[in-house]
């Protein structure tokens, strides 16, 4: 009985021993063939890994051609002018050399006068004609006379404001100080710009009398012949009673000069 009994621990035994190793072995396999597994699911990740990769490449290509779309404005439906416009709005500006205006005014036909001088960005001609049609600066009125022997007399004159032409029309810089009268035959009387803007030159006879000083073309409602030289004469009130103002009006005026 005991020898039964031993013989069949010992086949248990027996069985449990391959039983055991079998399990090892089959273990062992299932692990071998879930490595190539592995590897499939690798290949598969890193597969899905570019494809996400391609697809924000692809993104990004598109984004940048929806910028460069957008800086060009579409023309259709635009009118040709205002799609011929925005092209030109869209070119870089090109870069021009400065251009210096160094052109003198046009020489009028007729008499005129010709303003020159360091205060001034270029020579100036104005006509008579242009001159008479400046409302604003037109004057006409008596003017009292003192000569140099103590002669005493009025005259009529019709002409322009000098200082409102300077002021308002030839416009020269600050920095000018004087104004020169210069007739055909070179002969000049000099004012300060001061001088030449004042408004309230006097008449000794008449104290509540003022003028302007004035280029006149017009003399005792005659006006100027310029055939026998330049139509303008300088005006000009007394600064003070007894000072001889007549000396100083400049005939066959030429040239202004503004320095």
């Amino acid at each position: 009985m005991k020898r039964k009994l031993q013989g069949l621990i010992c086949i248990v035994i027996f069985i449990l021993f391959i039983t055991t190793g079998c399990n090892k072995e089959t273990k062992v396999a299932e692990d071998l063939q879930e490595t190539p597994k592995d590897e499939v699911q690798i290949q598969e990740e890193l597969q899905i890994d570019q494809e996400a990769l391609q697809i924000d490449t692809n993104r990004i290509e598109e984004d940048v051609k929806e910028e460069k779309s957008a800086e060009v404005l579409p023309t259709e439906n635009i009118p040709p002018a205002e799609a011929e416009k925005q092209k030109e709005e869209q070119k870089i500006p090109e870069l021009k050399p400065e251009v210096k205006q160094e052109e003198q005014s046009k020489i009028p036909e007729g008499p005129a006068l010709h303003f020159e001088g360091s205060a001034l960005n270029q020579e100036t001609y104005i006509s008579l004609e242009a001159l008479k049609k400046m409302e604003a600066a037109v004057i006409e009125d008596e003017y009292f006379a003192l000569n140099s022997y103590g002669t005493r007399e009025y005259f009529h004159f019709k002409g322009v404001a000098i200082g409102y032409l300077i002021e308002n029309v030839i416009k020269p810089s600050k920095e000018a100080k004087t104004v020169t009268f210069i007739a055909e035959d070179g002969y000049a009387k000099a004012y300060t710009i001061q001088e030449v803007k004042r408004t309230d030159y006097i008449d000794e006879q008449n104290p509540d009398k003022t003028y302007k000083m004035m280029i006149a073309w017009e003399e005792n409602h005659q006006q100027y012949d310029s055939k026998k030289g330049s139509p303008f004469r300088l005006v000009v009130g007394q600064k003070e009673e007894g000072d001889v103002n007549k000396p100083n009006w400049v005939q066959n005026i030429k040239t202004i000069q503004i320095d």
